[in-house]
């Protein structure tokens, strides 16, 4: 699902797509990626909410397994479409 929105964000305002960019490089690199985004609870407990503006997120899931940490990204959408509200 990311990767399809995040295709459909390439047609709007580049420095949206050069925001997104940004923040997904960083929540890469970063050895805690889960302190970058806030914490969601109810259905979607377990991801976090990395504001990119006012009204965008990437919405995310951190694993960590054998050591290892993977960014797992999830929608890149506005708030109501984040939370479910397509």
């Amino acid at each position: 699902m990311f990767e399809k929105r995040y295709k459909a964000k390439r047609l709007g305002p580049p420095y949206i797509l050069e925001k997104i960019n940004k923040a997904v490089l960083e929540l890469r690199q970063d050895g805690r990626p889960e302190h970058l985004g806030a914490p969601k609870t109810g259905a979607l407990k377990g991801t976090y909410a990395y504001d990119l503006n006012r009204s965008s997120r990437i919405l995310y899931i951190v694993d960590r397994r054998g050591g290892e940490c993977t960014v797992r990204l999830l929608r890149v959408c506005d708030h109501k479409v984040a939370y479910g509200h397509d």
